[in-house]
């Protein structure tokens, strides 16, 4: 376990939801991967992080059911969220996404290791980096990421990244674009990500 001093802010996120936050969690912030305005910051699609403040004055919705710790959300105030009633308390946490305005959520990686690695995944089969800057800078982007996450992941998923990175973006109907098809995609998911309860559905709010 990670060894905590009373000036950790990620101590009182452990307290309050009697979960052991992921190391990675931890090391991501500490580099500044998570501050947008820091030089190490990784930019995904629609994915803002929540810092252990803002984790520990979270709210649920009184409907919503318990277990879920938010870590990041999306503009739409969607939630990712290690989803305690789902885990073993002795393991790394599951990782799932509950949209603010559907009760049904998803098991999206079976911890917050994989949940980083399939968000690049993602990230290469369809980026929204096109939508801000020009297809040269977003490459560019994209191929930092492979480097980058080559410190946190575990070395055949680098690996997996820096291969998409070299690939050409190509171009669909909506003008969105990526370097991995959707069959890849999930092809890659199945053999790096397998788990139990991959992408089930569930609802996360009570009485429906």
């Amino acid at each position: 376990m990670t060894a905590q001093t009373s000036d950790d802010p990620w101590s009182a996120v452990e307290q309050r939801y009697g979960v052991m936050v992921p190391d990675l969690l931890r090391r991501l912030h500490a580099d500044g991967c998570c501050d947008p305005h820091h030089p190490a910051f990784i930019q995904l699609s629609d994915l803002m992080w929540l810092g252990p403040v803002q984790i520990c004055d979270w709210r649920p919705p009184p409907d919503q059911i318990a277990g879920l710790v938010p870590f990041a959300a999306t503009s739409n105030h969607d939630l990712w969220c290690l989803y305690r009633d789902w885990g073993d308390q002795r393991a790394p946490l599951p990782v799932v996404f509950c949209p603010e305005e559907d009760e049904v959520a998803h098991l999206f990686a079976p911890d917050f290791t994989g949940f980083c690695y399939r968000m690049l995944l993602e990230e290469y089969a369809c980026t929204c980096l096109t939508e801000h800057y020009d297809l040269p800078r977003s490459r560019a982007a994209l191929d930092a990421y492979a480097v980058a996450m080559a410190v946190y992941l575990p070395a055949p998923w680098a690996a997996c990244l820096r291969d998409l990175a070299q690939r050409p973006l190509v171009g669909d109907d909506n003008d969105y674009y990526g370097s991995v098809d959707e069959d890849e995609l999930a092809q890659i998911i199945a053999r790096d990500l397998a788990y139990p309860r991959l992408d089930e559905e569930f609802e996360h709010y009570l009485g429906n």
